[in-house]
């Protein structure tokens, strides 16, 4: 093997190795840009009052973008510095380099869907938290007044504000779990495939990765 090849991909392994200690912040940095997000979003739709009961349909859509939202964070945060290492060791050791960046980005994918289950108690958390009570709902059920459903449309929008900056802590525990889980997961596929690189080139492919030994 070519000495600045080898170079090369010594340099890569300190990289991957080193950043493993960085998993929990990155992850943590995942779970920060996901809340920020929906936060963000449920700002947006109260903001000029919101009706609680329209909250079924408003939680779909909350759990269809925390889904998308996780796997664009992996995307920026991490899998994006990956892809181009990999692009880069890729003109280095050519056919060697078997690291899939595509492969991760779908298995982000799957990632993000198997996140909803877990999220969708959350979220109904806090719906019933923002319910108005049943007192309430009797007397609007004979409110009529446009400037009084007004108040009560505010009044909606604040309590779910409310409820969701309540919850937001177990929100990102949970998403951050989720992202230091995949994220190490593809530390180690990503320093299997350097492993492997130096073992094609070294013409002992037949060796097993010493990942795992480590």
């Amino acid at each position: 093997m070519d000495r600045i090849v080898e170079q090369r991909l010594r340099d890569e392994e300190r990289w991957i190795d080193d950043m493993r200690e960085e998993i929990p912040f990155l992850a943590q940095t995942v779970a920060e840009e996901v809340n920020d997000r929906l936060e963000a979003l449920i700002t947006k739709e109260t903001k000029d009052g919101w009706i609680f009961d329209t909250h079924e349909d408003f939680q779909r859509f909350l759990e269809m973008d925390l889904s998308e939202a996780f796997e664009t964070s992996i995307e920026r945060i991490w899998l994006s510095i990956l892809r181009e290492r990999g692009k880069r060791l890729d003109m280095v050791v050519g056919e060697a380099w078997s690291f899939d960046a595509e492969a991760q980005a779908l298995d982000s994918l799957r990632k993000s869907i198997r996140l909803l289950p877990k999220a969708k108690p959350l979220l109904e958390r806090m719906f019933r938290r923002a319910k108005p009570g049943a007192f309430v709902q009797i007397f609007r059920a004979v409110v009529n007044d446009v400037e009084d459903m007004e108040k009560e449309w505010s009044e909606d929008g604040e309590a779910l504000r409310s409820a969701f900056a309540a919850l937001r802590p177990e929100i990102e525990t949970l998403v951050a779990k989720a992202a230091s889980d995949w994220i190490q997961k593809s530390c180690i596929q990503y320093r299997r495939a350097v492993e492997n690189a130096e073992l094609v080139l070294s013409g002992a492919a037949g060796d097993a990765p010493t990942w795992e030994k480590r």
